[in-house]
This record gives C-alpha cells, structure tokens and sequence, in this order.
C-alpha cells in the first residue's frame, strides 16, 4: 500500500475511533465528538445525516443543494465514486435496474410473464453481446483511475442496492413493480455494459441499413419502366425523388478532404459505378429480421428518440461580451421520467491541492461526468452520426453450419444464452457469429430464434463490438488544462462517437471528432448517384468479401477544428466536411485517393444554420445570456421556406375562384364545399403576418407557466404571439396533410415506410425544387407526377391541388376540433411534453402528479428543426395529429470560462429524483419548461448559499 493511501486509511480509521459510541444517523449535536468529511465543521452547512459505508478510504461529504444535485467532497477518487454511485442509487435505483437488464439481455427474468415482449428485447441485446463486451473491457483495466472509479461506483450503487433488498430503504409506490430480489449488487462490468448500450444508441444502426435496402429495393420493383400499370412506369426512378442525402441547407465546420469528382469524372468508371450490387438478400430475409429490428426500434423510443439531435457551440474569448471563452451545450434525448442525465458535482482533495473538480451530468449506471466543466475547461457533445456499423449479405453454407466468404467456408462462432424467464422455462440458444463480421441478426418468431439455415442470411459489423475504453478518454478529459489536453484525452474515445467542443479558460475554443471510422475497399463504394444503383454502407453490403473494413480513418485526418477564424464552432449533427452537398456519399476520398465515408445522412442543416445566423447577425459581442436565448430560439425553418409557397398558391386559388378557368389545376378543388374564399384569406393574411410580424417564430400562444392563452412573456407583444400561434398550428397541420396527400399513395403501392427526415425532405425539394431535375418530371404536366394520386382514376391531382386540398383538410379539422374554443386554435394546445415514465414499455407508468399542466403535457414553442428542438413524429400513421415531442433538450447548459472561477447555468427537463412524491422529482422542470435556467453553484461559497441537507458517510470498522 502506498504512503498515502496509509495516511488516508489511517485518518479514516482515528475518525471512527474518535467516534465510537456515536449512531452514524444520529443528531449532529450529541454530546459525543463528531465526524466530519473534508468540508470539516464549517459554518452554515449543517450535517443532517451520517451513514455507515463499508470500504470507504476516508469520511465523505455530500450535499445536496435547493435544485437537488450533489455535491461529493471526497480525499479519494474511489471514495468520490462510492458517494456518486450510492447517491444516483438512492435517487435513480429503478432507472439503474432497467438499463442494467436492457443492456445484458436480463429483462424476461423479472417481467417475461407480463411482457413477452422482454425475450425478444433479451435476444436482441444477447445477439449483439453488449455484455460480452463489457467482460472483455473490464479485462482490458488494470489497476489506476478507471479501475478504482469502477470498482468504486460498483461499491456505492451496490450499498444502496443492498438498502432495497434489507427493507432499509424503500422503493417508491409507482416503482413497486420491480421486485426487491432484482437489485442483486452491482460490478464494473455492470456499468460497462450501460455504457456500452449509450453507445449503442448513439452508434448502431444497422437495422437503418436494412431498412434501406428494403426501402430501395421495394420502390424500384414496384415503380420501373417495365410495371404493368402505366402510373407506376410513370414514376421510374421515384426513389431519387423521395430519399436524398444532401442536408435541406448545407453547413459543414470543415471542408471536404479532396474536391469531389465532378459528374464526368464519375461517369469515367463504367467498370465500377453501379454495377456491384449486393445479393438482394435483405429483400429476402428482411420480412424474417423485422422482429428484431422492431425490437430495436422499441428499445430506441424508450431510452432515445429515433434518429438523433443536439446542439453544442463555443465562442472565443476574443469575441464574446466577458473576454471569456463561452460555451453552450443542449443535447436532444428522450424526455423520459426520469431523464437521461443526473447532474452531479465532484470533487477529490480540497483547496488548491484538489485532484478534481468537477461539475456536470452523469449518464446513470456510469461512473464520472460525461458532459460538463472542472475548473479550466467545459465541454459538449453531440452526436456524429459517422456510419460505423455495417450489415453485410452471408451466404450461410449448405451444412448451415457457416458462411461462404470468396471461394471459402467460414465456420460460425457460437456462444451459448441462457435467458431466464420469469414463468417459464428458460430459453437456450445459440448466438452464430460470423467471425471477420459479426453476430448473424436473429430470426425471432414466437419469442424463440430460428437457427440459420442453408441460404441468405444478414450479419452485422460494429466498431462498438471491440472492447474499446471511453472511460479512460472521460477520466483524462476530467483532468485537462486546456482545450488541447481535452483534444488529447478524447483520442481514444473510439465507439460512440460524438462531436466534443471545448472552451477554456484561456479563452480557447477547439472541436474534435476522435472515433473509430471504418476505411472500406473500395468495392463498397460502386454507388452510381444518377441511377441509384450499386453499393454504399448505408445499404446492405455484398459479405463475399468486396466490401471490407480495411482500417481505420488515421487520427489526422478526422474533422477537427481549434480557435477558427470566425472565432465560434457550431455543431448541430450536422454534414461535418461537407461531401454530401452533392448528395453523393461514395466520392469521397483522402489526399491519398483512398475512398473516405462519413455516412449518408446528418441532419438537414437548419439548427446548425440558425445558430450561426444568430451569432453572425448579432452585429456585437455574445454574453451568457445571448447563448441561452440562441438555445431557445424556436424561428420556424420549415414555415420560412415553405409558407411563401403556400402563399403563392393560395393567391393563385383566390384568382381563379374569382376568374374561373375550366383548363385551371385548380379548377377541382375550388369546387369543394369546404373551400371558403372569405376563410382562405383569413388563414393567408394570417399566414403573411407569420412571417411580417413574428419572423415565423413558432410560438405556443400558451403560456408556458399557467397554460393560458397567452405568450410567453417578453419575448413578443402578445397579440402578435397569438397570431403567430394559430398561424403555426395552421401550418403544421398544413405540412401534415401535404405530406399525406402526396406521397402517401406511393409509399403504400410499394410497402415502404419512407421515415420522418425523408418524408421532409421529399416535400421539400418536391415543393422548392424546379421540377425539371426531378427524376418523376413529367412534361406533358409540366411537373412531378407524384403530386397526382395514384389511387384515383377519375382526376389528375396537382402540385396546386394537393397544395390547397391540404390546407382545407387542415381547416376542416380544426374548426371540428376547436370549435369556438380560442385556446384550442393554438399550437401550445397540442405541440406538448410529457415526461413518459421509462417503465411504460413493460406495461406501468408513473403516475402523474394532480396538476393540469403534468397530466396534460407541457405547452411548448417550437416546430420541426428549430434550436430548441421540439420535433413531433410526421411518420406517424395516427389518425389525428399527433404533435407532442419525441425529444428534446436534455440540459441547457451555458457556461462563462472565467480565469477567476467558471460561472455555469443549467436547467433539465426533470429532477434528480425517480420518486414523483419528492420535491426534487420535477423541480428542475420548473426551470426548463420556461426556457430558463439557474446558476450551478461550483465553488464551495456559491454551494453553501444554496445546500438544502448534507450527509457523512463514515467508514465502518470492517473496511480497514
């Protein structure tokens, strides 16, 4: 044992002895000699508790402060994750207990009698072996600061643990559905295996893959030039149309490695350009894989929305309103009760010799910060969206016992499950692994898997099968100087990957990427982007051997950037270089003339894009304060571009209704009865004044407070949000029904579900684009024939009239709706929040507390792509609209790096607590939901002027 661990232990054991005779819970003003943690006997922050806690180094203080964070003050790293592992246990065991069993496939052994459901999820995640991943991480530690922050966070969680299962502590009324035996204690390998399900939500995505393939695949066999029926010829090369790679408005904080081949140049490769193409196995096998990738799906809603979303930016020093660096950080998660995120504050030794100071949000089940700030540098994250998982075509060999790989058979690996139900006998099966690839996807039928066969079959390769070690790059991150020691750290953060930007206090601001990106042969590439034909890794890959990882991307050469020019970095998941402006994913290539790839599709571009628009436009140097508002900013993308389209239209219709013309396009949908001239030109001057007085600013005209009609205040006048209001909700139901008036037709001649970001971008370009560069233009029409119907044959539809059908749809649902209600022709009326339990999928909820506002959903601003992110679901196939979230901001971070102390501000979107009969169950929300946020205490000062309890934990005698 090293000197100072002898000191620590010695100290630890002189404040017992000190302390004999003393119950550990008992009143702070016995008459016996107290034991203090490191903050000592300091005026104002009174010990309300001392617990007992085995195998503690040194006695420990936590504090909790008013918005309900903790705050660790420990002597030693492996004493401070004891205290954060116990504390989210006290606060959070429930939540801890569904992602343990999530991740290793454990769910069925305490729910599979009143959800079967959970087999199919405990396949799926056995399949991909996030368990055995975490087994061969936790092999890969040895002894230091992961080993100890492991070991340690294990010890605290599994001490609460054991309070559940001892009747020392209780689990809330609402949780009562898990059973007290399941929260058997927790290991190291526990947590790598939570961690390594946060990098399977951020990563995976394979089943994307697949569903691509199907969806290409089903739209050309069923809309070609050989199609009986002469509406479906007539939409040959549709899937051009309705599925587009290129962001709706390009952004890229970097440019492209190497310029990008112009078309001549790709058509020079005859050889190559759409001629490889792989089996159509994932046509094939896809209807025998949808359980799994329905599994998936589920498991995605529960614990992340589908698809992905944050924002994250910094300015320099030299160009803020503080001369500090600032930096604003408001990741886009699942808005589950509780949330996502547990903010905590950690601190290791005291004064100036303190080893670690660190203030943020944890992901629970995760020992440390993953986003936040120590005393010299802050740091956000979004995702990347870097395709780094790849499905590949078998060919499973006639004994069924491997695949054919080139002119070779390459015999499985097999693993042995066990996946104990509850109810039933246990399932036992065999997980088949192609070894150069990866697992086989699974045949789940009647919650059992069908073992491969003689034929086609699908695997999967994953850079987060590797067992790789992100804490490491977190722990090392905790400890940087500067912005070049957090770049440093993070180069070995190599499966999730994310964009990190970090500010410092030096008034530096820098942005990295660090992951393992797959480099593939060339093969994988065959893409032909005028026919859409060929190989790409967002398709199904040939597994014959073609399209391998050769390598991974050399750390020079993935996207980074440090104290640019313009003195700010934005990243919003969007396009990072740049190469699919074009929309072609596949010509990338390094100065080397090696083929690169990032992926097929990041965001759109619009959130990246406003936000550099707000600080460009600013026209003056940003405070805190403007950061923050920048995170609220909710100006309608989506209504700015396409409302003048409308508007155009809808002059057009009013000309025509006043002038008839039997040769108009508009000629049948004048003659609806529900087409009302004195009421479309309400809805158009209300639309113009959208955009005139309100910016397209889409605005709940609800307050956000009291669930009134009425803004929210001081940001517009309120007649003005009002207005702007109704125009919103108008417009949104608009683009609904646009949507269903044009495509779905093709989408159910060809089985396709075409997704939420396709669906936009396909109305999109078919309403902004010239229709000429459309692969469904029609010249006798004069434009795309996807706006006529194909499901009617006694009228041709058009653009025109599909444009105002929609918008009389919308009119018609509304006045059903709302009647003469006021508060009901609002947008915060149905663009709502609810924190859905994250044990709604297993058949229970929380209970929502007695007030209108958390039974009803929070009203809130904002449509689809703004900032503040607030996207409904356009796929759904609800009958009504359905506009409450998905996602949202998971904290609105905003920290000043001040020399003299960082001064950080946060709200999220719940409290800490799981418990909704806790003060601090919602608490935070208070802040959130109204778009503010308060100041994090960092200094022991700034905590002591907000503490609301504080605790000892004190080493028992048996820990020495």
């Amino acid at each position: 044992m090293a000197d100072d661990d002898k000191l620590v232990r010695l100290v630890g054991t002189l404040a017992i002895l000190v302390s004999l005779g003393i119950a550990c819970s008992g009143p702070t003003d016995s008459l016996e000699p107290a034991v203090f943690g490191p903050l000592g006997d300091r005026p104002g922050i009174q010990v309300h508790d001392r617990l007992p806690f085995p195998r503690l180094d040194a006695p420990t203080d936590v504090v909790r402060d008013t918005y309900g964070r903790p705050h660790i003050y420990a002597t030693t790293l492996a004493d401070a994750m004891r205290a954060e592992g116990y504390m989210i246990a006290r606060d959070r065991a429930g939540q801890l207990e569904l992602l343990r069993r999530t991740a290793e496939g454990r769910m069925a052994q305490i729910f599979g009698d009143i959800s079967p459901n959970t087999i199919d999820s405990d396949i799926a995640f056995r399949q991909i072996g996030l368990a055995r991943i975490a087994r061969a991480q936790n092999a890969l530690i040895g002894p230091g600061e992961v080993r100890a922050a492991l070991e340690g966070y294990a010890e605290g969680v599994t001490n609460a643990f054991r309070d559940i299962r001892e009747g020392r502590a209780m689990l809330p009324e609402s949780w009562s559905m898990l059973p007290i035996e399941a929260f058997t204690d927790w290991s190291a390998v526990d947590s790598l295996a939570v961690a390594r399900l946060q990098t399977f939500l951020l990563s995976y995505d394979a089943d994307v893959d697949i569903g691509n393939q199907v969806v290409l695949d089903n739209l050309k066999a069923t809309f070609h030039a050989s199609a009986k029926d002469q509406a479906l010829r007539a939409r040959t090369g549709i899937e051009r149309d309705l599925w587009w790679f290129a962001p709706l408005d390009p952004i890229a904080e970097r440019p492209a490695l190497s310029p990008r081949p112009q078309p001549s140049a790709i058509a020079s490769s005859p050889s190559l350009k759409g001629k490889r193409t792989a089996p159509k196995a994932a046509s094939i096998v896809a209807n025998r894989t949808v359980g799994f990738r329905d599994v998936l799906d589920s498991i995605r809603n529960q614990w992340a929305p589908a698809g992905f979303g944050s924002n994250a930016w910094a300015i320099s020093g030299i160009a803020s309103a503080t001369n500090h660096a600032l930096l604003a950080s408001d990741p886009h998660l699942a808005l589950t009760s509780p949330g996502g995120l547990w903010p905590v504050s950690i601190t290791v030794g005291m004064g100036s010799d303190a080893a670690m100071r660190l203030s943020g949000a944890a992901m629970p089940g995760i020992p440390g910060v993953i986003l936040g700030h120590n005393g010299m540098v802050a740091w956000g994250a979004t995702v990347t969206g870097y395709d780094v998982s790849d499905a590949y075509s078998e060919t499973v060999s006639a004994d069924g016992q491997g695949v054919v790989f080139g002119t070779s058979k390459v015999p499985f690996q097999s693993i042995d499950e066990v996946i104990e139900v509850r109810g039933s006998a246990p399932l036992v099966y065999h997980v088949k692994i192609v070894p150069h690839h990866g697992p086989i996807v699974p045949v789940i039928e009647g919650h059992r898997v069908i073992e491969p066969s003689p034929g086609p079959a699908l695997s999967v390769r994953w850079t987060g099968s590797a067992p790789t070690l992100e804490l490491a790059a977190l722990f090392g991150l905790a400890h940087a100087r500067t912005t070049d020691e957090g770049v440093n750290a993070l180069a070995s953060y190599a499966a999730g990957a994310q964009n990190w930007v970090l500010a410092d206090t030096s008034g530096n601001i820098a942005w990295t990427s660090s992951s393992h990106i797959p480099i593939r042969k060339r093969e994988a590439f065959s893409w032909n982007p005028s026919s859409y034909t060929g190989t790409l890794p967002c398709l199904v890959l040939p597994g014959d051997g073609s399209a391998e990882w050769t390598g991974m991307l050399p750390a020079e050469y993935v996207p980074a950037a440090k104290n640019p020019a313009s003195s700010h970095i934005i990243s919003a998941n969007n396009d990072p270089t740049g190469d699919l402006a074009d929309n072609d994913p596949s010509n990338a290539s390094l100065p080397n003339g090696t083929p690169m790839y990032w992926g097929c599709g990041f965001d759109v571009g619009y959130r990246a894009s406003r936000i550099r628009a707000r600080i460009t436009s600013a026209n003056r140097p940003l405070g805190p304060e403007d950061l923050s508002a920048i995170q609220a900013d909710v100006r309608s993308a989506l209504g700015a571009n396409l409302v003048p389209v409308l508007l155009t239209v809808l002059n057009r219709a009013q000309e025509e209704y006043a002038h008839p013309d039997s040769n108009s396009s508009l000629s049948h949908v004048l003659k609806e009865p529900a087409y009302d001239p004195v009421r479309i030109a309400e809805v158009r001057t209300l639309l113009e004044t959208w955009g005139a007085d309100a910016d397209y600013r889409a605005s709940a005209g609800i307050d956000l407070a009291t669930g009134e009609p009425s803004p929210t205040a001081g940001v517009i006048p309120e007649a003005i949000a009002g207005r702007a209001s109704q125009a919103t909700l108008i417009f949104n139901l608009w683009l609904r029904n646009v949507i269903i008036r044009t495509l779905r037709d093709e989408a159910v001649a060809a089985s396709v579900n075409l997704g939420h970001d396709a669906l936009l971008k396909a109305i999109v370009h078919l309403l902004l684009d010239d229709p000429r560069g459309l692969a469904t233009y029609d010249p006798v029409r004069r434009d795309s024939i996807v706006w006529d119907d194909i499901q009617t044959t006694d009228v041709v539809e058009t653009r025109d009239d599909r444009i105002v059908q929609a918008l009389l749809d919308s009119i018609i649902w509304l006045d059903q709706k709302a009647g003469s209600d006021e508060r009901q022709r609002r947008w915060g009326a149905y663009h709502t929040v609810t924190m859905s339990s994250i044990a709604a999928p297993i058949g229970t909820s929380i209970p929502a507390r007695n007030d209108r506002l958390f039974s009803s959903g929070f009203p809130r601003d904002g449509d689809e792509f703004c900032v503040d992110a607030a996207e409904y679901n356009l796929a759904t196939v609800e009958p009504d609209p359905y506009f409450m979230y998905r996602s949202g901001p998971a904290q609105r971070f905003v920290i000043d790096l001040d020399p003299a102390g960082p001064r950080a501000w946060n709200a999220f979107p719940t409290g800490n607590s799981m418990d909704p009969s806790n003060h601090h169950f919602r608490d935070e929300t208070e802040y959130w939901r109204t778009n503010r946020a308060h100041l994090v205490p960092f200094t022991i000062d700034e905590m002591i002027h907000v503490s609301e309890s504080r605790i000892v934990l004190i080493p028992t005698p048996r820990s020495m």
